[in-house]
């Protein structure tokens, strides 16, 4: 069974999220998912949707 992380307003703790013994990262809507590639997460992503669209 994966396991997700998902925290509201904490991209700055993204990096230290990458060394957990997770499957999946769960994106708020203020992060975006290029900005987390870019910050070297090696997780599966997903996320980044704008809860006021949906």
């Amino acid at each position: 069974m994966p396991v997700i992380l998902f925290g509201v307003g904490a991209s700055h703790l993204i990096n230290e999220w990458n060394d957990l013994p997770i499957d999946v990262l769960g994106l708020d809507w203020r992060t975006s998912i290029n900005q987390a590639q870019q910050l070297g997460v090696t997780k599966t992503l997903q996320g980044n949707l704008d809860p006021s669209i949906y």
